[in-house]
């Protein structure tokens, strides 16, 4: 473990003269071959554990900014989404520093997920809809992955409830898109536990969206769904959902 004076002597060599921290591998976003995300195997791990280490240390957003413009290409998606991870949980105040650097480095790396950055994805949406960040073009590039290119399918259910939840605290997500999240809640309800249903109920209510079925499953989700539907005039092709 490292100590907490190399941590501060490694933060402040970072904001003040990164140029002395090594830059391999190096990656560029605006080229199509080769590799576009890192992943923690690609990395010297000690320059992993430091640059880690460094944003575990930053308490304010221009720090993180630096640290993270520093070493756009030489960081995974884990670290930049553990950045944001920062700022939401300690309560960092979003400066322009936030809108100005580190929310084009988000958006930039998330251009460039796919079903390999699903946990950088979901934990992104949850913090910064939390935060309630203001940012049309950064909803609507979540839009996109999301249902465009289908990558809610690979987000586990539970962590997915949490991303309606926070795309309802930040006033966003499509009807379209919340019907995709009420199919893959209605097919895999037994596996919704109360601390999920909770998060889903309260999207769904925040957003205005959801069907009374939906709603009827949120209620107890063990009850025979056909049955249900049959109650509610439900058309059979109303319960078709797709492969998750």
């Amino acid at each position: 473990m490292l100590s907490r004076q190399f941590t501060k002597t490694f933060l402040r060599l970072v904001v003040s003269q990164a140029r002395y921290l090594p830059k391999v591998p190096v990656y560029n976003f605006n080229t199509t071959p080769g590799k576009k995300i890192l992943d923690v195997w690609d990395i010297n791990k000690a320059l992993y554990l430091e640059l880690s280490d460094a944003i575990g240390g930053a308490y304010t957003c221009k720090q993180l900014a630096e640290l993270l413009k520093e070493n756009v290409h030489q960081m995974t998606d884990y670290q930049l989404s553990y950045a944001i991870y920062r700022i939401y949980n300690d309560e960092i105040p979003l400066d322009d520093h936030f809108y100005n650097v580190i929310l084009p480095i988000v958006k930039e790396f998330v251009k460039n997920f796919d079903r390999n950055n699903n946990r950088a994805l979901y934990q992104l949406i949850q913090h910064l809809g939390w935060l309630r960040v203001k940012d049309e073009g950064l909803w609507n590039l979540f839009e996109q992955k999301l249902l465009d290119e289908k990558l809610y399918r690979y987000i586990p259910t539970n962590e997915l409830c949490k991303v309606a939840h926070a795309l309802a605290e930040a006033g966003q997500g499509s009807k379209e898109l919340f019907n995709a999240f009420e199919r893959v809640f209605i097919k895999h309800r037994l596996n919704l536990g109360e601390e999920d249903i909770g998060f889903a109920r309260e999207a769904f209510e925040t957003r205005k969206f959801g069907s009374q079925l939906l709603f009827e499953v949120f209620r107890d989700p063990e009850r025979n769904i056909q049955a249900i539907a049959a109650q509610q005039g439900e058309k059979p092709e109303h319960l078709k959902i797709g492969h998750h």
